[in-house]
């Protein structure tokens, strides 16, 4: 067939293409054309998110929510980075003691997100950086963090369906096992945080 294009994935764009979408769609929603030819179940993006990925996380956490977010560590710079999480948005990080002892998280950082009515949990195991929306998921190797804008970073952006759902899925599952930040923990995180930093 003249036009037809070739499925696979297309470099230049970052993006999967589809070898039955019409030219100027975007992209299948199914990425294996011959079980759902294009148009039938309507378009997704795959994007690569290669060195400096911040920009495009932040800009993605800008749409519409609710807005789930694992990610390992929350430095000083956390705030920033996540600077769209608001009231009634959920967010688990590794506030353990260790965490904290290495800066790695800052107690003042959960302060200012819990300011803005952002739910802040803890869970030390977490080594995930997961970041929902309700219409879009980023997974990758991103903490909230300086040191994070300064390393190599790999990230994958989609709309997805059925993988926004599971990564909400997996950041939901992941808050029920995270414990709250109370008042009093975050004044024993603080103290470990200044003990740290005399050391």
């Amino acid at each position: 067939m003249r036009g037809r294009l070739k499925a696979g994935f297309d470099m230049p764009t970052g993006r999967f293409r589809c070898a039955n979408r019409p030219r100027g769609v975007a992209l299948c929603e199914t990425l294996h054309p011959r079980r759902a030819p294009c148009g039938t179940v309507g378009c997704v993006t795959v994007q690569f998110l290669g060195d400096k990925p911040w920009p495009k996380i932040s800009t993605t956490l800008r749409r519409r929510g609710p807005r789930r977010v694992a990610v390992a560590f929350l430095g000083i710079d956390g705030p920033h980075l996540l600077r769209h999480l608001a009231a009634g948005d959920k967010l688990v990080i590794n506030a353990s003691r260790e965490a904290v002892a290495s800066h790695a998280t800052s107690p003042a950082a959960i302060h200012t997100l819990q300011s803005r009515g952002v739910d802040v949990r803890s869970l030390a195991e977490l080594h995930a950086k997961v970041f929902v929306t309700a219409e879009w998921a980023i997974v990758g190797s991103a903490n909230a963090s300086a040191n994070s804008q300064r390393s190599s970073e790999a990230m994958i952006l989609t709309d997805q369906k059925t993988v926004v759902r599971e990564a909400r899925t997996f950041v939901e599952d992941t808050l029920r096992d995270a414990d709250p930040i109370s008042a009093a923990r975050l004044d024993e995180l603080r103290r470990v945080w200044d003990e740290n930093a005399r050391a």
